[in-house]
């Protein structure tokens, strides 16, 4: 089973971070959120943590993580998902 783990970023001012795709070869170029699939012996906040920093270049504080959602209830594909949620100070650039 594919697991993936994804943050929903809210800045200071209640304003959420969306990220569109690049040409992925499943999702085309959909919104999404950052994060991403659990490389092998991680857990799913270690993944997200590291995909969000690649992919925004902003550090999340493990401490400020709410986990929102775990499952794969809304995957037609059986992946499962876990999605995080953590507010921030500073907006990416």
């Amino acid at each position: 089973m594919k697991k993936v783990a994804k943050l929903i970023i809210v800045d200071a001012n209640g304003k959420h971070l969306l990220m569109y795709r690049s040409e992925h070869p499943a999702f085309g170029i959909d919104p999404d959120l950052p994060g991403g699939t659990l490389e092998e012996d991680e857990v799913p906040l270690e993944t997200m943590i590291r995909e969000v920093y690649e992919e925004v270049g902003v550090t999340i504080d493990q401490a400020e993580v709410q986990t929102a959602y775990e499952g794969a209830d809304y995957s037609t594909h059986g992946t499962h998902y876990s999605l995080f949620i953590a507010k921030i100070l500073e907006r990416p650039r």
